[in-house]
């Protein structure tokens, strides 16, 4: 994957499904990973965190100053660490970089 020019502010988005009636656990679970670890790490601007009202997915829109700093962040041994500790509530994971294309508020 080809990373994006490094300097632009970047979305990570994470999405995960979580296995039956586990939701509230993974949700929590996240939250606690970023208000513990990510949320101390430079370039981190703030997250978004969602969970689907059917119950099986919970979502995080992550924005970060740039890709060195979302890269740094994956090579941090406590970060993997802590990361692992959500396998119990996932069925399975996508992720994926974004750069903003469009804003509109209403």
């Amino acid at each position: 994957m080809a990373a994006p020019e490094d300097g632009l502010p970047i979305t990570f988005i994470d999405i995960w499904t979580a296995k039956p009636g586990s939701q509230n656990e993974l949700a929590a679970a996240v939250l606690e990973i970023y208000e513990s670890l990510v949320r101390h790490q430079p370039g981190f601007l703030g997250v978004r965190l969602h969970k689907s009202v059917d119950g099986s997915r919970v979502a995080a829109y992550a924005e970060w100053r740039g890709h060195d700093a979302l890269k740094a962040l994956h090579e941090d041994l406590a970060f993997q660490s802590a990361w692992t500790r959500l396998s119990p509530f996932v069925e399975s994971h996508d992720s994926g970089i974004y750069l903003v294309s469009a804003t509109m508020e209403s």
